[in-house]
């Protein structure tokens, strides 16, 4: 099975989360993720990933955001 959140390379040279099941970028406080590196983007959608296979689970949720993240202004 596909897991839920991937990571796309946008025309701009940025990485941005895919929520493969609502077919749209996946957002946080209503901004689009993004990442500025391979491996930011990687750690992000392995933790989306995760919180959305612990929520089916019925494991307590993981908070977001994982205490490595940023957001840009």
């Amino acid at each position: 099975m596909k897991p839920r959140f991937d990571y796309i390379l946008d025309p701009c040279e940025q990485f941005v989360v895919w929520d493969n099941q609502a077919g749209v970028p996946a957002m946080f406080e209503g901004r689009i993720l993004t990442a500025a590196t391979l491996q930011e983007a990687q750690e992000l959608t392995a933790f989306l990933n995760a919180r959305d296979c612990g929520k089916e689970s019925g494991d307590a949720p993981i908070p977001f955001p994982p205490a490595n993240w940023r957001r840009d202004s």
